[in-house]
C-alpha cells in the first residue's frame, strides 16, 4: 500500500492509469517495477520507473 506524492505537482498516472492530482490515494500495487507519469501543464511531462518491494507501505515522493 503506497501513495505517490509529486513535486512539483501534476496529474499522476500509474502504469498508464489515472491515479490522482499532486498526490494519490493509497494504492495496492504488486512488488516490482511500475511506471509513474506526471503531466504538468506548465512544465510538461516526465516519466519515472519505481521499484516497489514486497510489503512496502507509505508515501513515495517523486521530485522532478
Amino acid at each position: 500500500m503506497v501513495s505517490f506524492v509529486v513535486f512539483p505537482g501534476g496529474r499522476i498516472f500509474v502504469d498508464d492509469k489515472p491515479a490522482g492530482q499532486d498526490v494519490t490515494s493509497l494504492m495496492r500495487l504488486a512488488a516490482g517495477k511500475h511506471v509513474v507519469r506526471i503531466e504538468n501543464r506548465f512544465l510538461g511531462t516526465t516519466t519515472v520507473e519505481v521499484d516497489l518491494v514486497a510489503g512496502q507501505m507509505g508515501d513515495v515522493t517523486i521530485e522532478w
